[in-house]
Parts: structure tokens; C-alpha cells; sequence
């Protein structure tokens, strides 16, 4: 962000999969979730080295039962992630 101006910029870029349109990030801020809008892939990132995206070992995960996902949700204690899609 430009502290004269308030514009932003991007200070590093991330593949999400394909059409992601939607992010959730845990409560205590240390991950993030993207879920893609095509394929049924949901993606991880740790937030700990910003401005650049660490994939979280083990991801992308693949959500069984819906291949395109539509949005993500996080549970108050950042123990679950929810997706929603459908099965186009």
C-alpha cells in the first residue's frame, strides 16, 4: 500500500486453480483458504511469510462429491474448513 496515496498493489501473486471466488482466513490469521471455482480444489496457504503465499504440505485437496466449489467457511476455533459446491 502506498502510504502517501492509500493505492494498493500486488506485492506477490498466487495460482488458486481455476475461477477461485472466494478466500477464509482462520481466526488467528496464520492460513488461508481458496477454494476453486472449477475442479473441486480446495487450496491452503500460511500467511506467516506475507506478502508471499506458502502452500500448506499435503494441498491442494481435492473435495470429494462436488466439482465446483462455490465458497469456504472457517469454524470460530480454526479447527474446520467448510466448502460448498455442486456436482456439475
Amino acid at each position: 500500500m502506498n502510504s502517501t496515496t492509500g493505492a494498493l498493489s500486488a506485492a506477490s501473486t498466487q495460482t488458486a486453480g481455476v475461477l477461485p471466488d472466494a478466500v477464509a482466513v482462520t481466526p488467528d490469521g496464520k492460513y488461508a483458504y481458496i477454494p476453486s471455482g472449477s475442479g473441486g480444489t480446495l487450496y491452503g496457504y500460511a500467511l506467516a511469510g506475507l506478502p508471499n503465499l506458502t502452500s500448506l504440505p499435503g494441498g491442494p485437496e481435492t473435495v470429494t462429491g462436488a466439482a465446483d466449489l462455490a465458497g469456504v467457511a472457517i469454524d470460530p476455533t480454526g479447527t474446520f474448513v467448510y466448502v460448498g459446491g455442486n456436482t456439475t
